[in-house]
């Protein structure tokens, strides 16, 4: 996966850009990717302005000439936050922590599965892709709902996944 002189992130959530929840580079790809505040006199000279994080994340890689490959990679962030379920066509799908995945940085929680299958087929369907994006397409996503706090025992769930 690591290939010196390329930045390596995970595909999905990349909002017009690049996800930008987790990377892996060398020391000069590493330090470009890193330096998200001090590069913005660069991006505004550049006349890149009213960008997003995902897609200055994106242009600062670029600028910088920093060639960047996506490839799919095994975590997720743990949310506590409030979700709509299902989620609208911008919304937030939260997997469950008992996807087998890979993840790439999706929005998870230990869950009582409320969705898989042909659920997550619907679900995912109706998302746009260039917004908050899991790929599902293997299922080896699930989903929760998300719409509350977390379900008593979640606890339980972990332990189990973990």
């Amino acid at each position: 996966y690591f290939i010196p002189g390329q930045y390596l992130v995970p595909p999905g959530s990349s909002y017009g850009g690049l996800n930008d929840r987790f990377g892996v580079g060398d020391l000069k790809t590493s330090t470009v990717a890193l330096s998200r505040l001090s590069l913005v006199p660069d991006l505004d000279s550049a006349g890149l302005t009213h960008l997003n994080s995902e897609s200055a994340f994106k242009a600062q890689l670029t600028t910088h000439r920093v060639p960047y490959v996506t490839k799919p990679l095994p975590f997720c962030i743990m949310t506590d936050r409030t979700y709509d379920f299902p989620p609208s066509s911008y919304g937030v799908p939260v997997t469950a922590l008992s996807s087998h995945g890979p993840l790439n940085g999706a929005k998870c929680r230990p869950c009582t599965v409320a969705c898989k299958g042909s659920c997550v087929a619907e679900v995912m369907g109706k998302l746009k892709r260039e917004w908050s994006w899991t790929e599902w397409e293997n299922e080896a996503v699930k989903l929760c709902d998300a719409h509350g706090e977390w379900e008593e025992g979640w606890e339980k769930i972990f332990d189990e996944t973990a």
